[in-house]
C-alpha cells in the first residue's frame, strides 16, 4: 500500500511540472537591411536599451492584418470606504463593477455588445443612513445613422426599461472613413511614424518586459500620477500591463490596478462635497482588464421593422 501512494504522488508531481509553463522568447520575424526575413527573440528585462531595441525591430516588422475586426472583453472594479469627520462621523462604503462584452466589423463600421453596471453605495450616521443600489443592463447596435440601446436600469425600488436610440451621424461623417480603412492603413505605416518620438516615451514610461510566451510578449509602463493628476498631490505612479500579439503586432490584453488614483479622486470628491468636514479614504481599489481577440466577426444588424420600434433620445448639450 505505502508503495502505491508513493507511485501516486511521483505521478501528481510528474504531471503538475508537465503543466508548468516555461518562461520563453517571445519570437519576432522582421526584415533586416536586406530585406530578408528574420527572426528575433524578444527576452524579458528591464534594461530601457534592450526594449529601445525591440522597438527598433518592430519598426521593421509587417503587421498580420488577416482580421476584419476585434471582440473585446472589459471587467472593472471600483471599491471605496471613505470616513468624514464633521459634527458627526459619517461613513460611505461603495462598490461598482462594470462589464463590457462587445464586437466589431471594423471594414462594415458595425458592432454589437452588453454592458452590465452594477454596484451600490452604502452611507451611515448616526442621524442618517440609506442604501443606494445601481444596476444597468444594456444591448448595444450601431448602423451608420444611431446607436440602438436597449436594456433596463435599477436605481434601488425604481425599474425603468430603456429602448432608445441616439444619433451618431456627425461621428459617421467624420470618422467612419477613418475606422473601415484602418487596418488597411496597418499595412503602411510602420511604428516610428506613428510614434515619433518613442525612445523618449520609452523612458518617459520606463517601459519593461515583464512576461513573455513563443507568441506574446508583455510591456509594463508605469504612469507618473504627480505629472499627469497634479490637483490629486499622489506620490504613487500606476501600472500597466500591455500583452502584444507576435502576429498581429497589436494589444491582445491590458490590465491596469489604480488604487491610489481611485484614493485621490474620491479624497477630491467628498472634500467638495463636505467643504467643512475631515475626509479620510481607508480603503481603495481599481482594476481593469481588457482583453483583445482580432479575427473575421459578422454583425447581425436590427431590421428596419426592429429599427422603428427605438424611439429616438436627445442628448442636450
Amino acid at each position: 500500500m505505502q508503495k502505491i501512494r508513493i507511485c501516486i504522488l511521483l505521478l501528481i508531481c510528474a504531471l503538475f511540472v508537465s503543466c508548468a509553463e516555461k518562461q520563453v522568447d517571445a519570437e519576432l520575424i522582421y526584415l533586416d537591411e536586406h530585406q530578408k526575413e528574420t527572426l528575433y527573440s524578444v527576452k524579458k528585462t528591464d534594461n530601457p536599451e534592450d526594449v529601445k531595441k525591440l522597438f527598433e525591430i518592430l519598426d521593421q516588422t509587417k503587421i498580420n492584418t488577416s482580421f476584419n475586426g476585434v471582440a473585446m472583453k472589459l471587467n472593472t472594479n471600483v471599491e471605496g470606504f471613505i470616513k468624514i469627520q464633521g459634527t458627526e462621523l459619517r461613513t460611505i462604503d461603495l462598490r461598482y463593477t462594470m462589464d463590457v462584452s462587445a464586437k466589431s466589423n471594423l471594414r462594415k463600421y458595425r458592432f454589437d455588445g452588453n454592458i452590465l453596471i452594477d454596484g451600490y453605495t452604502k452611507t451611515n450616521s448616526d442621524s442618517l443612513s440609506f442604501d443606494t443600489k445601481y444596476k444597468l443592463k444594456g444591448d448595444i447596435q450601431n448602423d451608420d445613422e444611431f446607436l440602438y440601446l436597449i436594456g433596463n436600469l435599477d436605481n434601488g425600488n425604481t425599474h425603468l426599461s430603456i429602448k432608445n436610440k441616439i444619433d451618431i451621424s456627425y461621428i459617421t461623417e467624420n470618422y467612419k472613413a477613418m475606422i473601415i480603412s484602418f487596418i488597411d492603413v496597418l499595412k503602411y505605416y510602420s511604428l516610428s511614424s506613428v510614434l515619433p518620438n518613442i525612445n523618449e516615451m520609452i523612458d518617459w514610461f520606463n517601459i519593461i518586459i515583464v512576461d513573455t510566451t513563443k507568441d506574446s510578449f508583455t510591456l509594463r509602463l508605469t504612469i507618473p500620477t504627480e505629472k499627469i493628476w497634479e490637483e490629486l498631490d499622489l506620490k504613487e505612479n500606476i501600472e500597466m500591463d500591455v500583452k502584444i500579439s507576435c502576429k498581429h503586432l497589436l494589444p491582445t490584453e491590458i490590465t491596469c490596478s489604480a488604487d491610489q488614483l481611485i484614493t485621490g479622486l474620491l479624497e477630491n470628491e467628498y472634500v467638495e462635497k463636505y467643504l467643512s468636514s475631515e475626509v479620510t479614504v481607508e480603503k481603495s481599489k481599481f482594476s481593469a482588464t481588457l482583453a483583445l481577440e482580432y479575427g473575421y466577426y459578422t454583425i447581425q444588424e436590427l431590421t428596419k421593422e426592429q429599427k422603428e420600434e427605438y424611439k429616438i433620445y436627445s442628448i442636450q448639450g
